[in-house]
């Protein structure tokens, strides 16, 4: 079994932000997953077929459906199933790691198993622009990351997880970044919104508390 995977899942997203995740994580794990879904079209599978031709064998995509079933949860426990790592690492197709930071990702998994911790939570810097120079005033905020072999989503939407000890490392350690607010026009968020509500709307029939 592999020690350390990623997986990135992305639905549609801009050409040139993909290759930016992807990028920021090969060279630092055992093994790097993309997850495309089924409605992704254009550009983003272009670039995935020919950066395949070349890139390293740790690299790997295929197509999956996403299921409004089963939402964000279902798609992220299916990717950490499939990586069959001990420990998985989750990024989104528009986050990136800086260099000096993904160097540290296996010394954050050592520092989690001598800690007892099943999920790590690391910071992430919401950016408006591509300088870094203006952020989110909330950040740095706290997201869960790196997952131990059986810790599991929840919900699906913006997913709950069900973890035994969840411990947040320190930033000088690691730390990655989200590029959304770069990347996204008005129209764009516009459907993000509407599409999350919705997902949303499913959770809160099924019982999710507000």
């Amino acid at each position: 079994m592999k020690k350390l995977s990623a997986f990135i899942l992305t639905c549609d997203c801009p050409v040139f932000c993909l290759p930016n995740a992807v990028n920021s994580v090969i060279g630092y794990v055992d093994k790097v997953y993309v997850a495309v879904d089924d409605r992704t079209t254009g550009p983003a599978l272009d670039w995935l077929n020919e950066f395949s031709k070349t890139a390293p064998k740790e690299f790997s995509w295929s197509k999956f459906t996403f299921s409004y079933d089963r939402g964000f949860s279902g798609a992220y426990n299916d990717a950490m199933d499939y990586c069959n790592a001990r420990w998985t690492f989750q990024l989104d197709d528009d986050e990136t790691i800086d260099p000096d930071r993904a160097k540290n990702m296996r010394d954050v998994i050592s520092w989690a198993d001598s800690n007892t911790v099943d999920c790590v939570k690391c910071a992430r810097w919401n950016w408006y622009d591509l300088e870094r120079k203006a952020h989110h005033p909330a950040d740095p905020e706290q997201q869960a990351r790196f997952f131990k072999r059986g810790v599991r989503n929840q919900w699906r939407v913006h997913p709950s997880i069900i973890a035994k000890r969840m411990q947040s490392i320190d930033r000088s350690i690691f730390e990655f970044h989200h590029w959304n607010r770069v990347y996204r026009d008005h129209d764009a968020w516009q459907v993000t919104n509407a599409f999350y509500k919705d997902l949303m709307d499913r959770d809160l029939k099924d019982g999710r508390k507000p």
